[in-house]
């Protein structure tokens, strides 16, 4: 690949079926639901979803879909995956940068909100990730992508708010 610049594209005929191909590691499977389901939901709450392939240059990397309830300016990210062949070279940093960016541009965006499942050594179940977006912060974010989210809370099956 000689063009390794990321970027969020509309998901369209010409592109869907290698969207559809792309796979989390088998060991990811559990966490992660499968791009043909995540873009049938999005189908069906198209006032909300949005969604977007990622990209390495021409080349399809990842998927991602947000939540966006712009009237009560609730945005969160629904859905991110990289595919396996293309985990640890930085684009799903440079992805959640540009999915932060996009966010930041939303009415009143102040937050990022997403849910994940820890690995099997963490204690919680799930936790709920939050970010600030906020157009003034917006550079400080994208240049720390890693440290942008940080625990707020539990989901009810977890143990602890910090």
């Amino acid at each position: 690949m000689s063009d390794n610049r990321v970027s969020l594209r509309q998901v369209n005929r010409e592109n869907l079926r290698a969207i559809l191909d792309l796979r989390v590691a088998p060991e990811q499977e559990r966490y992660v639901t499968s791009n043909a389901v995540s873009i049938a939901q999005a189908h069906f709450y198209p006032e909300e979803a949005w969604f977007r392939a990622i990209y390495a240059g021409s080349e399809p990397v990842g998927f991602a879909m947000l939540s966006l309830k712009t009237d009560k300016s609730e945005y969160f990210l629904w859905r991110f995956m990289i595919d396996r062949r293309y985990q640890r070279r930085g684009y799903g940093r440079r992805a959640l940068e540009l999915l932060i960016e996009h966010v930041s541009t939303l009415p009143n965006a102040t937050e990022l909100e997403t849910t994940y499942a820890p690995g099997e050594q963490s204690h919680a179940d799930r936790a709920t990730l939050l970010c600030s977006a906020n157009r003034h912060h917006k550079n400080r974010w994208a240049n720390h992508a890693n440290s942008a989210f940080s625990v707020t809370s539990l989901t009810p099956d977890g143990d602890a708010t910090h």
